[in-house]
């Protein structure tokens, strides 16, 4: 079983506002979850690392040593996490034939592929490779073989079966990514959000095309928050 543990990290410049409500949403709509938010002092990665490399390495760190689930901060939350998604050891979303996203991952602690993505991490680390994603998604990939599109789905699973455990929750990835990062600064502009239903959260792409923190985003994100406040009402 994943303990209902949200694990953030966040350090550098002052957290923006957006940002602060996204971690608040998730407070209330997870009332019974304990959230951790690491900083610079609390984040078990080495300090030489660009904040998003740190963020990715200590959050795998903590969901090995006491886990939980590990969420970005710039994710919009509009509902509870479901209790089928803590019904596992191990849990990440996959895009069609695609694992190509660590938005959002859960794991037991002392899970063992988490043990293996930190010895990645580590081998990663010593050889210095330091883009942008060798410590998220490329650093999934190389724990599950470099595998890439329909093989995904069966790597993790063999990869898992040879640490003698069951395959992992594979949920859509849409669930909380219903756009593709690429869109995210032209959905800024939308004056409605530009997905259909409502997702578990909006990933807005913090990051993107030099927006940190997607001071512009008072249409799509700001209407996920709202939608919530009014559904509550």
């Amino acid at each position: 079983m994943i303990p209902k543990r949200a694990i953030f990290h966040w350090e550098g410049d002052p957290m923006g506002g957006l940002r602060r409500r996204c971690i608040e949403r998730f407070r209330s709509l997870n009332p019974d979850w304990s959230v951790v938010v690491l900083d610079a002092k609390t984040a078990g990665a080495p300090s030489n690392l660009l904040p998003p490399q740190r963020s990715d390495w200590s959050r795998w760190i903590e969901l090995y040593e006491r886990g939980g689930y590990a969420f970005d901060t710039d994710m919009a939350f509009a509902r509870p996490i479901p209790e089928w998604m803590l019904e596992t050891d191990l849990a990440m979303p996959a895009d069609g034939e695609n694992v190509n996203a660590v938005c959002v991952m859960g794991a037991a602690p002392g899970h063992p592929f988490m043990a293996l993505m930190n010895k990645v991490a580590r081998e990663t680390y010593e050889k210095g490779w330091h883009t942008y994603q060798d410590f998220g998604t490329l650093l999934l990939w190389r724990s599950m073989g470099r595998a890439t599109g329909g093989e995904q789905h069966a790597r993790i699973g063999q990869a898992c079966i040879a640490l003698e455990l069951k395959p992992p929750l594979l949920f859509p990835a849409e669930s909380f990514n219903p756009i593709r990062w690429e869109d995210a600064v032209n959905a800024l502009d939308r004056p409605q959000p530009p997905y259909a239903g409502m997702p578990i959260a909006v990933h807005w792409y913090g990051g993107a095309n030099g927006n940190p923190d997607a001071a512009q985003a008072g249409s799509w994100v700001e209407a996920a928050l709202v939608y919530r406040d009014e559904v509550a009402e």
